[in-house]
């Protein structure tokens, strides 16, 4: 199966289509959905204060039906980049972003970012080289994912949405994290950083968070989360994508981003900001 890539800027333009009038979802979502457009202010204290929380919207069933049977159909074309088990079997399709059509209007879907925007500013870009990619966790994998965090560091954070495309009970392999861990201190992002938390014995405070089907889930890129085991004989699918600010000290010169949302700004003081200097 043969895919087209579409070049950044033209990715650009049909985010923009999109929101005109693209993913629309008003056909299938609940009607209590229908008046959210971002995150309460209590929902917003609750995500500072514990590092994750499911967005109060869901993706609409028919889109996660076209976007599930997307996915599979590149797993099984092995369409490339994708990464393997050590059966030779596809359980993760990589950069869905340049993979365009449902992909990018999920990516850029309103209702995730209008959460977003609560959490983060009017300006959002999404990261190509962190998350960016569709996850099978298969059947009978027994393996408890590693325990892990998406950054190392507060100054370079990013935002992080699991898009849920089948239930994820415990028994499913659904995500584990540890409430309020985007606060301890700093530690690499290896093994041997986050090794040190669980000598400690952080990782026993840890909680699974089930989800179903069209649930979104954010995380803060700093807290401590893995997959957990699934222990039944159904494959469970999921979407990961990390987002955060325009930078305004670098704008939208660094390749390895997209702008979904706003301008993009940039604030340095140098002769590129063409008059608009900074203090």
């Amino acid at each position: 199966m043969g895919l087209t890539y579409q070049p950044r800027w033209e990715s650009l333009f049909s985010v923009k289509s999109h929101r005109q009038g693209g993913l629309n979802p008003c056909a299938t979502d609940p009607p209590e959905q229908r008046l959210r457009t971002d995150l309460s202010r209590d929902e917003l204290e609750l995500f500072r204060n514990n590092g994750y929380l499911k967005l109060p919207v869901t993706l609409p069933s028919d889109t996660v039906f076209e976007l599930r049977d997307t996915i599979l159909r590149d797993v099984q074309d092995a369409v490339e980049p994708v990464v393997r088990d050590d059966r030779g079997h596809v359980v993760r399709i990589s950069q869905v972003w340049n993979r365009g059509g449902i992909f990018q209007q999920v990516l850029a879907y309103d209702r995730v970012l209008d959460c977003l925007e609560s959490v983060l500013s009017p300006n959002i870009v999404l990261t190509l080289n962190r998350h960016n990619h569709c996850t099978l966790r298969t059947a009978g994998a027994g393996g408890e994912g590693w325990w892990h965090r998406d950054v190392s560091h507060w100054t370079r954070t990013v935002v992080s949405v699991l898009f849920y495309l089948d239930d994820a009970p415990l028994e499913r392999g659904c995500t584990h994290v540890v409430p309020g861990s985007h606060r301890l201190r700093y530690a690499p992002r290896g093994a041997e950083g986050v090794g040190a938390f669980e000598d400690e014995g952080i990782m026993r405070q840890s909680v699974p968070v089930p989800c179903q089907s069209g649930d979104m889930l954010l995380i803060n890129g700093l807290i401590l989360h893995c997959l957990g085991k699934n222990l039944t004989d159904k494959t469970r699918m999921s979407m990961t994508a990390g987002y955060h600010d325009v930078d305004e000290l670098y704008g939208m010169s660094n390749d390895k981003c997209v702008l979904v949302r706003g301008e993009p700004v940039y604030e340095g003081n140098d002769p590129s900001a063409k008059g608009r200097h900074a203090p």
